[in-house]
């Protein structure tokens, strides 16, 4: 078995050859990523006893790369430098993937990153009850939520938005018209592949849904020119 994947045979080969399952083949020809080597017979019965609390040795787990808790993990922790350079790459329109492939990070870690680091630069204080009635009475006439700002400029739109959103008043905000500046931008990031949520992460104010429904539904006599790229097709849901 082997020797046969040792030639570049494929799984479904392999298994006609030996005249067994693929999912047999499966469970025996096994690589050990941690001891650079295949599975000997021993390593599932090792896993097995470990399982049952039979191994007393902690070492275990990390020879046979079993996770202890939920929270172990051996992912390298983010630092302060790899933080502010995501960041940068981020502001200067590059996309998570390219990012990632940047630092030698996945591109969930990225994205993760990412969005963590703008909810930890938002305030977490929470709305008292007279911030959310002025939300509630100025949504009542029709506000935008820069408008509502000017009465609590402590907050970011964004936070006003999630609260008149919890408090079932969003639908009343106005819309904030969107400038040249930002229509620009929204199709010169779209044009690179960006998705809607990494371009509102760029345009503050603005949610990954706004930005696909005004790109999705833009006149196209209203859609900037973008010089030596092509905007990609909208796909059927947000990305």
């Amino acid at each position: 078995m082997r020797s046969l994947f040792g030639d570049g045979r494929r799984l479904a080969d392999v298994a006609a050859a030996l005249n067994r399952s693929k999912y047999a083949i499966q469970q025996v020809a096994r690589w050990d990523p941690i001891k650079k080597g295949w599975w000997t017979p021993e390593r599932p019965m090792d896993i097995a006893k470990f399982r049952k609390g039979e191994s007393p040795q902690h070492s275990t787990a990390d020879e046979l790369d079993l996770a202890t808790g939920p929270h172990v993990s051996h992912r390298k922790a983010w630092d302060k430098a790899e933080d502010e350079r995501a960041h940068e790459l981020l502001k200067s329109g590059m996309s998570t993937r390219k990012i990632a492939a940047e630092l030698g990070r996945s591109v969930d870690s990225v994205r993760s990153r990412v969005f963590k680091r703008k909810e930890e630069s938002s305030e977490v204080r929470p709305f008292s009850s007279e911030e959310d009635e002025r939300i509630r009475a100025l949504s009542s006439k029709r506000c935008s939520a820069e408008e509502l700002q000017e009465f609590m400029p402590h907050r970011s739109l964004d936070a006003i938005k999630a609260r008149a959103r919890d408090l079932g008043v969003a639908k009343y905000l106005k819309a904030k018209p969107w400038t040249d500046e930002e229509v620009l931008k929204l199709c010169r990031l779209r044009a690179k592949s960006l998705s809607f949520r990494e371009i509102a992460l760029q345009l503050p104010g603005r949610t990954g849904s706004a930005c696909k429904f005004k790109h999705q539904y833009m006149p196209e006599h209203l859609r900037p020119k973008i010089e030596e790229t092509t905007i990609k097709p909208l796909d059927t849901a947000m990305e």
